[in-house]
């Protein structure tokens, strides 16, 4: 209802503008933008500005890419749990008013995986690719603001119908219950023997290690949405980043003016 028709519209405006502003040669003609009355449009076309959006083509991929780092974080844990005794379907531990699952079995986390995990990755990997067809397609660099704040609201819609429709007493006991983390054997080990040693290599590990997948997290989120720019959007097929030269003039002046 949205996204389509806002696609067909760029569409119908850029093919405009190769047919009115172009001679047979393929040459832009002098004075177009005298002889073209959707000049303006055009040159508010996000494509016509790639760095601006860019810009807001990443914070789009970071927000999506941080729901399903969360996903798969607590998919992870969810499948680190150990066997439970025989013939019991989890085991639990109370911590400081905490329920924490310590064990289950392998058939429910299954269940939760393809219930649960995967329709929240797919929600999200699509949201992402509808949303970034959405921002390639909205004229106006105002509108192309507006949308990206909708776009994250959007993304906050379950926990808003959650927190809406669940009753308050409901959503503490949800709370309650946790998923207990593996503990790293060689870190538990280090620390019954105190050989601090051992210890400080396993902090320095993990701390280079995080920040390679900080370094790696930040390249992903610009390096992605710079390839899908320039090679997978379809919202303009064929595009020939013909218009941001020929609008700079004109985008200068409806920001001067």
């Amino acid at each position: 209802y949205i996204c389509g028709p806002a696609v067909m519209h760029v569409r119908q405006l850029y093919a405009e503008y190769h047919t009115s502003a172009f001679d047979d040669a393929g040459h832009l003609l002098d004075g177009w933008t005298e002889i073209w009355d959707r000049t303006d449009e055009l040159c508010q076309m996000p494509l016509s500005q790639p760095y601006f959006y860019l810009a807001l083509l990443c914070v789009w991929t970071g927000t999506c890419y941080v729901d399903l780092c969360e996903s798969f974080r607590y998919l992870t844990y969810l499948w680190k749990l150990p066997e439970p005794a025989a013939g019991e379907s989890a085991e639990c531990d109370h911590a400081d008013e905490a329920i924490v699952i310590t064990h289950l079995a392998r058939g429910i986390k299954i269940t939760i995986a393809v219930l649960v995990f995967l329709p929240k990755v797919f929600i999200a990997m699509f949201l992402w690719w509808l949303g970034a067809r959405w921002l390639t397609s909205t004229l106006g660099f105002q509108d192309l603001m507006l949308n990206a704040v909708a776009l994250a609201f959007i993304t906050e819609i379950d926990e808003l119908i959650y927190k809406v429709i669940v009753p308050t007493d409901i959503q503490a006991i949800v709370n309650t219950y946790k998923i207990k983390r593996a503990e790293h054997e060689d870190h538990v080990k280090a620390t019954q023997t105190e050989d601090m040693n051992h210890v400080h290599r396993m902090r320095d590990k993990a701390f280079v290690t995080r920040i390679v997948g900080m370094l790696l997290a930040l390249a992903f989120n610009i390096l992605f949405p710079m390839v899908y720019m320039y090679k997978l959007q379809q919202v303009l097929p064929g595009y020939q980043w013909d218009v941001h030269g020929p609008c700079e003039e004109r985008v200068r002046e409806m920001l001067d003016g």
